[in-house]
């Protein structure tokens, strides 16, 4: 299988938008720089640190896609260019060494953020690593695509979510899914899944988005809940087909209309086992512990205004990623709201 396309670069259309929402990410630069001065002449002389943005993953990814996305247009519009620094490797062991940057909201990070955490689904320490920082807001959501191979649904005769549902349960056992990696978005929304509709799936074991969408077209695994970055490529292609989005109706995907599909992905909700079915990948952005309240709240401020730039909320949404830009209180209620209703989802499994 051809590795996935990253999201697409040429969004030069774009570019001169995305440099007036950029003036309102000036805050992130201006805010913490000026938290740093004092009424000391040498003081306010003194250099500013650079702004980077951490990424925790190789370059090429989505949060790579996104932080590159934050800092267009910075460089000539504010005299600071906003670095994106790729640290790749062990997430949680990067993630621990950002929490003990310099609070000075000059580093930031962007990271998936798997809600819930606490409790439900992630290791005491990941929540560990999680509750050192210092949450900022929620600058995206991505839903998932339930996903099956084009041979196999042609086969089977499966065009739609309710021809899933009619075969799994007149063939108990038969199907297979992928359970996804233990703590992952994939695994909620298979186990989700699988509990709503009334059926019996095989769960099979996880290798991960990626060799498992190979897995789905190679026929060995026959359903798979994976993100549209993961799959698009392959939806395109038509190996795989994508029979639904697990997103809601306040948040709607038009790049899913985008997939050179007969007819756009319908929402799992819409189909009446499924109602209320909504799961997603969530990108937050973080400062170091110990960063002030004052300098958080100011950063999530301006990242809210350039989120509500209709020229960036267009391109995000034709790639998948619904903007988000929550209150740092708006963040903490989500985590709260998603871990209550998924312990009570995961009592009926």
């Amino acid at each position: 299988m051809p590795a996935a396309p990253d999201f697409p670069r040429s969004d030069r259309h774009h570019r001169r938008a995305l440099l007036r929402g950029a003036a309102a990410l000036a805050a992130m630069a201006v805010l913490p720089a000026v938290a740093q001065n004092t009424t000391d002449p040498a003081a306010t002389a003194a250099p500013v640190k650079p702004l980077t943005l951490v990424v925790p993953f190789a370059p090429g990814g989505r949060s790579s896609w996104l932080a590159g996305r934050m800092a267009v247009g910075l460089h000539g519009v504010l005299g600071e260019t906003l670095t994106v620094e790729h640290r790749p490797g062990d997430v949680m062991a990067r993630m621990a060494e950002f929490a003990n940057s310099a609070p000075d909201g000059r580093t930031l990070l962007l990271a998936m953020v798997r809600l819930p955490r606490r409790g439900v689904f992630s290791q005491d320490a990941e929540n560990a690593v999680v509750d050192s920082l210092v949450p900022i807001t929620v600058v995206a959501r991505e839903p998932m695509v339930l996903l099956m191979a084009e041979r196999r649904a042609a086969e089977l005769g499966i065009a739609s979510v309710a021809d899933l549902l009619r075969y799994a349960r007149q063939h108990p056992g038969r199907l297979t899914m992928a359970s996804g990696v233990d703590g992952s978005t994939s695994e909620q929304a298979s186990e989700l899944f699988k509990t709503l509709s009334r059926s019996y799936i095989t769960r099979l074991a996880a290798a991960g988005l990626t060799p498992d969408a190979e897995a789905v077209i190679e026929g060995r695994i026959d359903l798979l809940f994976a993100t549209l970055h993961t799959a698009r490529g392959s939806i395109r292609s038509h190996e795989l087909r994508a029979l639904a989005v697990t997103s809601g109706a306040q948040f709607p995907s038009p790049g899913l209309d985008r997939l050179g599909t007969s007819a756009p992905v319908p929402l799992l909700q819409s189909t009446a086992a499924f109602a209320g079915f909504e799961v997603y990948d969530y990108s937050g952005l973080y400062a170091p512990k110990g960063t002030p309240a004052g300098i958080a709240d100011g950063l999530q401020r301006a990242c809210a205004r350039l989120l509500a730039d209709p020229a960036l909320r267009r391109l995000l949404l034709n790639n998948n990623a619904i903007p988000d830009g929550l209150t740092r209180v708006e963040f903490a209620q989500l985590e709260l709201a998603e871990e209550r209703r998924w312990r009570q989802a995961r009592g009926r499994w």
